[in-house]
């Protein structure tokens, strides 16, 4: 296992702990860190987006060094596809929301467009949020 290096925050939540008790309790959890046993699926080849239904499924391909992650709201799921990357590098990600209720803000965001989406003519928008970080966004149904 290689080893790294662990930056821990702490502050006072104003709930009657002291800073020296959340660092104390953050050492000890992170102590308990060990390395899983699943290996992640960062081979290229098709994967299935579940859009929360039994007939409804969203099919990508993706590259060699890239894996797909869920993150599962009450009613709608986005879906993460991560470039694999070393802690500390640069990373690349992009965000598939997949439910009924998609945001309508675009505050921050420029117009980027059109672009294809899944077959349909959709405006593209982005927003760089820091010198690294940008954000590309569609709307359309």
């Amino acid at each position: 296992m290689e080893a790294f290096e662990l930056g821990l925050v702490c502050e006072s939540g104003g709930g009657g702990g002291s800073v020296q008790h959340a660092a104390t309790l953050a050492e000890s959890m992170a102590g308990t860190i060990v390395s899983g046993t699943r290996a992640l699926d960062s081979t290229s080849g098709v994967r299935e987006l579940s859009a929360n239904s039994k007939t409804k499924s969203v099919f990508v391909t993706v590259p060699e060094g890239y894996v797909v992650t869920a993150q599962r709201g009450p009613d709608f799921i986005v879906h993460h596809i991560h470039k694999v990357t070393v802690f500390g590098d640069e990373e690349a990600t992009l965000g598939i929301y997949l439910g009924d209720h998609p945001s309508p803000n675009r505050e921050g965001f420029s117009d980027q467009g059109m672009g294809n989406l899944f077959g349909k003519r959709v405006p593209w928008y982005q927003k760089v949020t820091d010198e690294k970080a940008v954000g590309r966004s569609w709307l359309g149904r």
